[in-house]
């Protein structure tokens, strides 16, 4: 969330939240409460709105991408190797661009987060290309329904090492099968 905060929000959080967590709330001034409260705010109200800006997205991918295969899959990292490191992207189950219709979870949650080879991620974005150029303002309940969908089918490439001789003919029937599932979702 503070990536999309304002640098002179966040400096004043930071700074009301440390006086708060060093002095207890109690110490904090009339005019610090009242100005805590309006930056909590703040924040709860850019929760709710959509991710737009280029820099957010690309600071929450690169993040996304460190964690993943620092924190919760260091062992395919490794099993990948410097070169083929790069072919390996992160994606977001449900898009960063859908994370305001889910403000209590975090979007690079270790459980948002699927690393895939470049083949399969170009195969579950149609996915979600479909969404975006089909449906104007998709429902919480419908983005869950396409996640889930695009697990079904992917998930099988998800988090492994992808042979792409032997995947191949799977990884475009699994597509077409997304697709047409998604469809039926989207009322298309």
């Amino acid at each position: 969330m503070l990536i999309r905060t304002p640098p002179a929000e966040r400096e004043a959080l930071q700074r009301i939240w440390m006086k708060a967590e060093a002095e207890g709330l109690a110490a904090l001034k009339a005019s610090e409460q009242a100005e805590l409260q309006s930056l909590l705010k703040g924040l709860e109200h850019r929760l709710r709105k959509p991710i737009t800006d280029k820099y957010s997205k690309d600071k929450l991918r690169e993040w996304a991408r460190q964690e993943y295969f620092e924190v919760h899959q260091p062992r395919l990292a490794q099993a990948l190797g410097a070169d083929r490191l790069g072919t390996y992207q992160v994606h977001h189950l449900v898009p960063i661009e859908h994370a305001h219709l889910f403000p209590t979870r975090g979007i690079n949650a270790a459980e948002n987060l699927v690393g895939m080879a470049r083949e399969v991620h170009s195969s579950v974005n149609s996915v979600w290309t479909l969404v975006r150029t089909n449906a104007k303002n998709v429902s919480a309940k419908e983005v869950q329904e396409i996640a889930r969908i695009t697990q079904k089918h992917f998930g099988r490439w998800f988090h492994v090492l992808y042979d792409p001789s032997k995947s191949g003919a799977a990884l475009a029937s699994a597509e077409k099968a997304a697709l047409k599932e998604v469809a039926a979702v989207l009322g298309l």
